[in-house]
């Protein structure tokens, strides 16, 4: 079985950090603060906080995960909607270490070991986020009406794929709102027709001399940060994936994240689903609708 102990977080001290910015913004303060983070020298995180008067009371920390590539303005769409709403929102910024490969002078299978350590420390340093930020509210800012026991998290795309594994390592994220994340690394890899991920397999496949169903093969057995691997190792801890816990966006023709692993993942976590007849960028459109979806869900008790 999984060993999940390998996704705890190491300790670090929690007074070592730097606030480079405060914006104040309307109804809200945005906190851009830098930490030294796990397996990283330093990680940037975004703490958008409601002004007092528009704060739900009690009221949850909100995680926003961020897409893979590009610009990335729906992480802070999503963040910037649910501080409006009366919830405080943190985003953890992306690190660009996740296909920085050595392959010179290493087999296939020290390759993918890397690969899947890069995967382990992206969502061990959220952990380590969602830990500072809820310490953060509640004592540097004095945010008594936060809840420090559960959070709630969103996440789009890549940000989907790492929420439901994240889910599985943090006991403090008690609802999820995975919007087009799909499961089995290894087929998202190998099929996906994202241009970032496309090129980084393919060059691969090239230095390796390995098709693409061989290198599948070896991503299902190499990769352990694999979110269904974490999501049968909590069926086995927990007897059963929690369907409560969970909400999903489909949408039913997409190629990026295949809608093939998408619907693979909802058969996986169960739980009410939304789908959108739409491809991987123009589910943009969509976004109001699924912002409220994730806001009655959240505020459902």
């Amino acid at each position: 079985m999984l060993d999940l102990t390998r996704y705890d977080v190491p300790t670090w001290d929690k007074t070592k950090y730097e606030l480079l910015n405060k914006q104040q913004l309307w109804r809200r303060t945005w906190y851009k603060i830098e930490l030294p983070a796990a397996y990283r020298e330093k990680v940037t995180v975004d703490i958008i906080v409601p002004d007092e008067k528009y704060l739900r009371k009690p009221t949850r920390l909100v995680v926003s995960l961020q897409i893979l590539g590009g610009k990335d303005p729906v992480s802070w769409i999503i963040a910037h909607y649910f501080a409006l709403c009366g919830y405080p929102a943190l985003i953890v910024h992306r690190s660009k270490e996740l296909f920085n490969l050595d392959f010179e002078g290493n087999t296939i299978t020290q390759t993918l070991q890397q690969f899947d350590e890069n995967l382990r420390n992206v969502s061990i340093i959220h952990r380590q986020a969602i830990d500072f930020a809820i310490g953060y509210l509640h004592d540097d800012l004095n945010l008594s009406e936060l809840d420090t026991t559960e959070v709630y998290a969103m996440g789009v795309s890549l940000g989907a794929i790492t929420l439901s594994g994240l889910s599985v390592m943090e006991p403090k994220i008690s609802k999820s709102v995975i919007v087009m994340g799909g499961c089995d690394v290894g087929e998202i890899l190998t099929t996906s027709k994202e241009p970032s991920v496309k090129r980084n397999v393919d060059a691969l496949c090239q230095h390796y001399y390995i098709e693409r169903a061989d290198l599948r093969a070896e991503i299902r057995r190499i990769v352990k940060t694999d979110n269904a691997k974490l999501l049968y190792a909590m069926a086995a801890t927990q007897g059963e994936i929690p369907d409560w816990k969970y909400r999903m966006v489909v949408s039913l023709i997409d190629t990026q994240v295949p809608t093939r692993a998408q619907k693979k993942l909802r058969r996986l976590i169960g739980g009410k689903k939304l789908y959108i007849p739409t491809g991987h960028y123009t589910a943009a459109i969509f976004l109001p609708l699924i912002l409220g979806w994730a806001r009655k869900y959240f505020e459902r008790a």
